[in-house]
């Protein structure tokens, strides 16, 4: 049996086991056990939130199970939530289990003084320093302050007291600034056979990004739950996706063979789910989904764009085919509570798209079909309450 974070006892029906240190510590003291063959074992836990992991110790954890052939990073169960400050980063052959009531979010903002010149991407801290500020496309936090363009983030860090934004300031002065965190809970890219699930019960990814400031959607490869682009074989199941300044789940570029069932969303940004092309070349195909809740998504794509667009489940959009859906169910949303789209970018149209049932509640249009989406089959659809706003 094992023994939360201390030993791990192993018994044989016959003989004696044997095991000796492979790699960094990922079981019990966060190590790898290796057999008899010098092998290492396909499980990993992760250390619960007391312990400190950090997102690149269990990046680490997770590329050195891949390298071996795949394997599996399981999250036991806590009260407390994890939280990191990075994104978790799920390589080819590695499935995160999730055990039922954990919860994986990001931090909240933070707060510091800095001084901004007018014109100028300098800024210098007068409280704190800048050794948690991040930088790089999917790291780099928002910055929100007086003279502060609206989106600019943090570009570059001279100093322990000097950053750059990645647009000039537009006032100087000494100012009170706010550091949101920019990345996804999860992120798949180029990977295959990737899963995210919560096979015994419910577990949540939350975004926490209902303070992040408000940009539009074609900023969406950030501050999502889950965001794969260019995978094949991934897996989604068991869980609540809350919270994201986005999505709770998106798919784009080329994305093949995807799996999503027994999903709930609630009170994201934008859209609860959404998959979809990124140019007339890109391929989204042998899409199934069964049993998936949106509930309160889209409050923010309102709020910026009044855009019933952008809520809802919209898994058709730009090239996508076999799609197969089963039972949706959408709530209080201002939008669209099922969306699908033939194409915008001038590519292949979207098409060969099944929908078993659909059942929307106060939903402001519960199902659109537009840009020349064909081959659609729709069981049944039932829609009753209210406009949301």
């Amino acid at each position: 049996p094992f023994q939360d974070e201390t030993t791990i006892t192993l018994s044989a029906l016959a003989g004696s086991p044997s095991y000796e240190a492979s790699g960094p510590a990922m079981l019990a003291d966060g190590g790898a056990l290796a057999g008899d063959d010098g092998l290492p074992v396909s499980w990993a836990v992760a250390k619960r939130p007391s312990y400190g992991q950090t997102a690149a110790e269990l990046n680490a954890i997770m590329n050195q199970l891949s390298a071996y052939g795949g394997g599996s990073l399981l999250f036991p169960p806590s009260v407390a939530p994890w939280v990191f400050d990075d994104e978790l980063l799920i390589p080819s052959n590695v499935t995160v289990i999730l055990s039922p009531g954990v919860r994986i979010t990001r931090p909240d903002p933070f707060t510091l003084t800095g001084t901004t010149t007018n014109a100028s991407t300098a800024v210098t801290l007068t409280t704190g320093t800048t050794s948690d500020l991040k930088t790089g496309y999917y790291k780099a936090q928002y910055v929100v302050g007086t003279g502060v363009p609206v989106a600019a983030r943090v570009n570059t860090v001279s100093s322990r007291a000097v950053f750059n934004l990645d647009t000039n300031a537009t006032a100087s002065g000494t100012v009170s600034l706010t550091f949101h965190y920019a990345h996804n809970v999860f992120r798949r890219s180029g990977a295959t056979n990737v899963r995210i699930i919560a096979p015994w019960g419910r577990a949540t990814i939350d975004g926490n990004g209902a303070g992040s400031p408000l940009t539009f959607d074609s900023a969406d490869a950030l501050r999502n739950c889950i965001r794969s682009e260019n995978c094949t074989d991934i897996e989604t199941s068991g869980l609540m996706l809350t919270n994201a300044h986005y999505h709770g789940e998106i798919g784009t570029t080329n994305c093949g063979v995807i799996r999503v069932n027994n999903v709930r969303t609630l009170r994201n940004g934008f859209r609860g789910i959404h998959f979809h092309g990124n140019s007339p070349t890109d391929t989204i195909a042998d899409v199934q989904m069964d049993d998936i809740e949106i509930c309160q998504d889209g409050y923010k794509a309102w709020t910026i764009q009044t855009d019933q667009l952008s809520s809802g489940l919209f898994v058709v959009y730009d090239n996508m085919s076999r799609v197969q859906v089963g039972k949706v169910r959408v709530q209080d949303v201002p939008g669209y509570g099922v969306h699908i789209s033939g194409t915008i970018s001038g590519g292949v149209r979207s098409g060969l798209v099944s929908y078993d049932s659909i059942v929307c509640e106060n939903v402001g249009i519960p199902l659109g079909t537009i840009n020349g989406v064909r081959g659609v089959r729709i069981g049944s659809v039932q829609a009753r309450g209210k406009l949301v706003t």
